[in-house]
């Protein structure tokens, strides 16, 4: 008996970290964080891709505007989308350190 506790407690520990390794495909646009965090909207507009540009290479944090519920999502690897600021992309990855960020494994373009 003391055996079956004692896995089952392990298998309740071990299960947030299966859980983080999830595989994700998302479909979305790629912006800085800072913009995307004040307004999703205006963030995925098409005449925001410089100021993203601009804005990501000051700040060096990039994001993911879910579509199409327009979800912001933090890339914890931003360096794998760097120059696709106001790209419809697909993105493959895993949940990132929080449930609101992701890490990058590839990357695709989508047509608009």
């Amino acid at each position: 008996m003391n055996r079956l506790l004692a896995l089952a407690m392990l298998l309740c520990l071990l299960t947030p970290a299966v859980a983080k390794d999830k595989k994700l495909v998302l479909n979305g646009w790629v912006t800085d964080l800072k913009c995307a965090r004040t307004s999703a909207a205006s963030a995925i507009a098409p005449e925001h891709a410089d100021c993203a540009r601009k804005c990501s290479a000051d700040s060096g944090a990039m994001a993911l505007v879910t579509d199409p519920d327009h979800r912001v999502l933090a890339i914890e690897n931003g360096f794998m989308v760097r120059g696709l600021e106001g790209e419809l992309v697909s993105i493959n990855g895993i949940q990132g350190a929080t449930p609101e960020s992701l890490k990058i494994t590839a990357v695709m373009l989508k047509q608009k």
